[in-house]
């Protein structure tokens, strides 16, 4: 079983450059214009994840997320929510070696890959509003 507190993320941007935040980087300061993969790692470099840009979206459309579900009887569980505003999400839970996708994107109602709340950078996209607006 892998301790979740040795998952990191990594990006790679358009230039090859990679900026992680096991390096003290903070998920704010993504460069999204540049952002080329996303990938969750573990402290010895072992990518678990990775991720990109689906065809029409960008980095602004990017979103990660660190949850922590607590269910009666199994105790607290840690999941890294990824993925893309106007395109699929996943929900990873690297301590089980399994994951999620949902094609349909952050979905009202689900209990992992529900909407998140928009941070610095993303642009965000309520399909039922029909509404885009950057957050800044």
């Amino acid at each position: 079983m892998l301790d979740t507190n040795l998952v990191f993320w990594e990006v790679e941007y358009n230039d090859g450059t990679i900026f992680r935040e096991s390096d003290g980087n903070k998920y704010s300061l993504i460069n999204r214009f540049k952002l080329n993969k996303f990938r969750l790692i573990t402290s010895n470099s072992i990518v678990l994840f990775e991720t990109w840009p689906p065809p029409g979206l960008s980095g602004h459309n990017f979103v990660y997320r660190r949850r922590t579900k607590m269910d009666v009887g199994q105790g607290q569980a840690t999941f890294f929510v990824v993925g893309w505003l106007g395109g699929p999400a996943f929900a990873i839970d690297p301590a089980s070696s399994s994951y999620r996708e949902s094609r349909d994107g952050f979905t009202h109602g689900d209990s992992l890959l529900y909407p998140p709340q928009p941070m610095p950078g993303e642009l965000w996209f309520d399909h039922h509003e029909k509404d885009f607006a950057y957050q800044t």
